[in-house]
Order: structure tokens, then sequence, then C-alpha cells
């Protein structure tokens, strides 16, 4: 119960903070999943597989818009709810200048693809497109999903 009070005053902070603005830091984004992703492992326990690539560059120049990656992992335990069987594994990387976020795909009868209004990845696009960048680029293939979010360089 502690740690999860920790991680959602985290969360909250980080959402407070952040309201009014478009972009955040890559790193307090990698921080806000991080916080988000340990009360998702309360909900399922030892059923997701969260991984951030040790090499990603720690600056405070690369930016992306507030609240993607919490987006995307979101989509990932909607689309794909992990069970006892199967972990849903979602890993980010770096890639030239995106950042890229996948996830295994678990078939569930819950949930099909085919329910989705994909609103996540529009508001998304919209965001990218009001700040006059370049969009996402989506890979969708039977064994993972995968979003590539381009990332805005600020000095």
């Amino acid at each position: 119960a502690e740690e999860f009070i920790i991680r959602l005053s985290r969360i909250y902070r980080y959402i407070i903070k952040s309201i009014e603005q478009d972009v955040a830091s890559v790193n307090n984004a990698i921080n806000f999943a991080v916080d988000y992703v340990a009360l998702l492992n309360i909900r399922f326990p030892n059923k997701l597989d969260f991984q951030v690539d040790a090499s990603l560059d720690k600056n405070n120049y690369d930016y992306i818009p507030v609240m993607s990656l919490q987006l995307l992992i979101e989509n990932a335990v909607k689309h794909n709810i992990p069970d006892d069987y199967r972990k849903l594994q979602i890993k980010i990387s770096r890639r030239d200048n995106n950042l890229i976020v996948r996830n295994s795909i678990n078939e569930t009868e819950i949930y099909s693809s085919k329910d989705s209004l994909e609103l996540g990845l529009k508001n998304l696009y919209e965001r990218y497109r009001i700040l006059g960048l370049q969009c996402p680029q989506i890979r969708n293939t039977e064994s993972f999903f995968e979003v590539e979010l381009p990332i805005i360089q600020k000095k």
C-alpha cells in the first residue's frame, strides 16, 4: 500500500506539473512510465515485462509530447490483456532520432482490435501535427506492435 501511494503521488505530481506543457523531456517521461507500470504491476502481478533500454540517452534536450508513453502503455494493456500464460512485454528504446515503444501481441477474446476506435493514436498524431512535427510511425505484425515517436530536440 505504501509503494502504491508513493507511485500514485509521483504520477499526480507529474500530471499537475506538465498539464499546461506540450512536451516533456524523455527522461521525465520514462520516469513517469516506470511509476505508471509499477501501478499496473499491482493490477497484473507478474504479468508485465517492462524494459527500458539501458543505453537510452538520459539528457534533458530530448522531448516528446506529454503523456505519450502513458497513452501507448495503456493501449498495450487494453489491447493485449496479460494473462497467466503469457506476459505482456513492453520495451522502450531509441532508434536514430525516435523513441520506440514496442509491445508483444497477446490475442484475447475479451478485446478485439476490431473494437478499437484508435482514438489514442489519433490524438497522438494530432499532437505531433499541432507541434509541426513528423507524425509517429506504426508497425503492426502478428507478434508485436511498435510506435516510433519522433524526438523533439530542444537546447
